[in-house]
């Protein structure tokens, strides 16, 4: 377990000196999308921190180049693949979480909340 945690922050402060290592947009935006899918994979943070830390500034750079130079079928193709990562990863999300609200114990939460909302209001 705790080689597990140790290579957990090995990934997350390598993935913060590459990112602010790297400077030229094109390298910046493969480096933030790749490491967004590891941090997927991984589980090492959270759905939302990973939307906030990799992808979105993933593809705020790809916008602001297309706006700068019209890179063509390539910045076009590298557009569509980090939509399709992140469409990926938000059905994934999604996924869990219908999984999570159709599963017994989330059930069978509900069921013990709404007793107690009940026997709170006969009191």
């Amino acid at each position: 377990m705790a080689l597990d945690q140790y290579f957990l922050n090995l990934f997350r402060v390598s993935s913060r000196c590459l990112v602010s290592f790297v400077n030229h947009h094109s390298l910046l935006s493969d480096v933030l999308l790749t490491l967004g899918r590891w941090s997927a994979e991984l589980r090492s943070q959270g759905a939302s921190d990973i939307l906030q830390e990799y992808f979105q500034p993933c593809l705020r750079i790809l916008e602001e180049e297309e706006e700068e130079s019209g890179q063509g079928e390539f910045g076009k193709n590298r557009r569509q693949e980090a939509y399709l990562t992140v469409a990926r990863f938000c059905d994934e999300q999604y996924q869990r979480l219908r999984d999570h609200m159709d599963s017994a114990e989330y059930s069978e939460g509900l069921r013990i909340r709404e007793k107690l909302l009940r026997d709170a209001d006969q009191m």
